[in-house]
């Protein structure tokens, strides 16, 4: 930088003179120095030459677009208002010169060089151009460089340097970029109203810190100022409603887009679309994407993401199928969300109960050849998404394939692999794959440690789990909350709820999901007195228990069969916690009370119930006058069975057997001779043994 800002100066003394100025611009081309055209041009405007300009323009020219393309970024922008500004007949490409340039500064940026080149404006006696300014400017590309943004605005005021113009709004837009906000602001109110350009950068800025509001606020007093928004200006703003989650916000931004022809803009459509999008409004974004005049490859995986995320696996079959249709190209993120919606698919397919996936197999089997046909199954996006697939479809061997074939088998590939493994209950290959991890020095990350300790509740494996805990322990990992609920959740299948008890007291802040394991950990190990200590303790510590969590809670009541405190924590659930018991709070409770005999309380919850008893219950009910030999109300109780479902066989079974104890058997003959006609295909003999029912068939 010191060697380029030098040779402004080289320059400029070329510039005063015809021939030099040619001279001066062929420099210009073979140095591919951006910043120094802008600076001839300057000169050249001034001086008022005609031929040398003609030949210059033409040097200029080759220089600006020679390699280069177009970025949407605040360099482009201000080059393309200086083109305006400089050449508005000439139509010279600024906007290419502009992001030439930035990229060549950018990869040569050295702390030293800024330093140096910093030194070499302080020290000199004569003022040099904006356009020196600005290449020194152009240098400071982030938070780091903001001393330096700052010591060259000090310059700028000391030196009394006009602001006006392209500097000061290249000055406003590297403090924006480099976070200094609030010099930003002290500059841009220095300037006479300042440009879209620098309002715009500022906004930008409060998107990028995450500060939505500040953002907004700012467009309010870009509009108080009567300053007209560009496309860029909404892409931003935009960005700030997705932050804040304020659709309404969003909904009138989209209006004032529309009203200002903007939406024609392919960036600012997809923009919109995503707004939408995280702001739930999922309809909306499609109803943009619909209109859009052109739809690119991101409006289509903006969408295709959305569908995925959302669980919606055939909308988003759909979309890939019409993309497909229109001649899209889809690339390597097309392809992630489709395979996401074909795990997706094989997931519901599995809760059938289906072995093998058929259908979403085959898709895969389909979008695997197109990556490969395209050369995208080197993206690791890709391979990931295809392992994972193969696995939750059953076929674990394929998920190696792509894992072998993978060139690059980082802990995001790995873990892919690790998950494949488990989805089908290999736990074994998956301690395997994580030893030779291990081994091989690759990063253990958290997820990672979490497939392994899943792998250990696999196969039951005390020692390798003690063994992670310890690795666990010693990256510092024991408190990420739900390494801790699946550290407790592995002790717990590995029969040792003792070690799991340790390990969460030894907890600094445990959340509810570890509290929820350990109370359930303790329920499923039988000792119950421990489970409803801890669910005690939970509430002492502030923590609101959910229905799920009283749904273990009662459960463990009712197998210990404490119908008192069962009472109580299902009366607490509405007093208290001001939540709605559900039907399975309802059914426990029944069962709990039905197995202790309390038939008064048992119709003051049934007449509590906000829906109708299902046949679960009624059944449990039955069971308990089978138990308590209360002959009458399972008379009552076998009538409701039969009015919803006639052919339910265990409810004949049940009543014939409570008029068998109770000396019956002529109305016990009439409930066989009843099941028959239902034809319920089962003959029973029906005999009690230790107050247990045996059927034969």
């Amino acid at each position: 930088y010191t060697a380029q800002f030098s040779s402004f100066f080289y320059l400029d003394s070329l510039s005063s003179h015809r021939n030099g100025m040619v001279l001066a611009s062929r420099i210009t081309k073979r140095e591919r120095s951006a910043a120094a055209g802008v600076f001839l041009v300057e000169q050249q405007q001034g001086r008022g030459l005609s031929q040398e300009h003609i030949y210059i323009h033409t040097n200029c020219r080759v220089q600006y677009d020679d390699g280069t393309h177009w970025h949407h970024n605040a360099s482009a922008h201000f080059y393309h208002n200086a083109h305006h500004r400089l050449h508005r007949k000439e139509q010279i490409s600024f906007q290419k010169a502009g992001t030439s340039s930035l990229h060549e500064d950018q990869a040569s940026s050295h702390p030293g060089q800024l330093s140096r080149a910093l030194d070499a404006l302080f020290q000199s006696q004569r003022a040099p151009s904006n356009v020196a300014y600005i290449c020194l400017l152009r240098a400071c590309t982030d938070s780091k460089s903001v001393v330096h943004v700052k010591q060259i605005c000090a310059h700028l005021f000391l030196k009394n340097v006009s602001l006006d113009g392209l500097l000061g709004d290249y000055l406003v837009v590297t403090l924006a970029n480099c976070g200094a906000i609030d010099d930003a602001l002290d500059v841009l109110y220095t300037l006479k109203g300042g440009t879209v350009y620098s309002w715009t950068a500022i906004i930008s800025a409060y998107v990028k810190h995450g500060c939505g509001h500040g953002a907004l606020e700012m467009f309010n007093r870009m509009q108080e100022e009567g300053v007209e928004p560009n496309h860029a200006t909404f892409v931003s703003l935009f960005q700030a409603s997705s932050i804040i989650l304020d659709i309404e916000q969003g909904k009138k931004l989209h209006l004032e887009a529309c009203n200002r022809g903007l939406l024609c803009n392919q960036l600012v459509g997809n923009c919109l679309i995503n707004m939408y999008i995280k702001c739930g409004a999922i309809k909306k974004a499609e109803d943009v994407f619909t209109e859009l005049p052109h739809r690119d490859v991101v409006s289509w995986n903006t969408m295709l993401s959305a569908y995925a995320d959302q669980g919606q696996a055939a909308r988003v079959l759909q979309l890939y199928r019409q993309m497909h249709e229109e001649g899209e190209e889809p690339d390597h993120l097309t392809l992630m969300s489709t395979l996401q919606a074909c795990s997706i698919l094989a997931e519901t397919q599995k809760a059938y109960g289906c072995v093998i996936r058929t259908m979403p197999f085959e898709v895969g089997l389909a979008l695997h050849a197109e990556a490969q046909k395209r050369s995208l199954t080197g993206h690791e996006v890709v391979g990931t998404s295809l392992m994972i697939l193969y696995g939750k479809c059953g076929l674990v061997s394929l998920a190696e394939k792509v894992f072998w074939a993978s060139s690059h088998r980082d802990t995001v590939v790995w873990n892919s692999m690790l998950a494949a493994y488990l989805e089908q209950g290999y736990g074994e290959q998956a301690l395997q794959s994580y030893a030779i991890m291990q081994k091989e020095c690759t990063t253990l990350d958290e997820v990672t440690c979490m497939y392994g300790l899943q792998a250990c509740g696999e196969l039951g494996s005390l020692d390798i789990c003690s063994q992670i805990h310890f690795a666990i322990v010693f990256a510092g990992c024991d408190h990420v909350h739900f390494i801790a609920a699946t550290l407790i959740q592995a002790y717990r299948s590995c029969a040792s709820m003792l070690d799991a008890h340790v390990f969460f007291h030894a907890l600094r802040n445990p959340d509810y999901v570890t509290w929820t394991t350990c109370i359930a950990g303790h329920a499923g190990d039988g000792n119950f007195v421990a489970s409803l200590h801890m669910f005690e303790h939970l509430q002492f510590s502030g923590i609101e228990p959910d229905e799920i969590l009283f749904t273990a809670v009662l459960s463990a009541c009712n197998n210990v069969g404490l119908v008192i405190e069962g009472l109580e924590y299902f009366k607490s659930l509405r007093l208290y916690h001001r939540k709605n018991p559900h039907l399975k709070h309802y059914s426990i409770m029944l069962e709990l009370l039905g197995r202790a005999g309390n038939f008064k309380e048992m119709d003051i919850i049934m007449k509590q119930m906000p829906v109708e008893a299902d046949l679960s219950i009624w059944l449990s009910l039955l069971g308990a006058c089978r138990t308590h030999s209360h002959v009458e109300l399972a008379r009552s109780v076998f009538d409701r069975v039969v009015d919803l479902k006639p052919d339910q066989t265990l409810a004949y079974i049940l009543m014939a057997n409570i008029y068998t104890n109770a000396g019956l058997q002529g109305c016990a003959a009439d409930v066989e001779t009843a099941r028959h006609k239902q034809g319920t295909g089962v003959r029973l003999i029906h005999s009690v043994l230790d107050d247990e029912l045996y059927t034969y068939l």
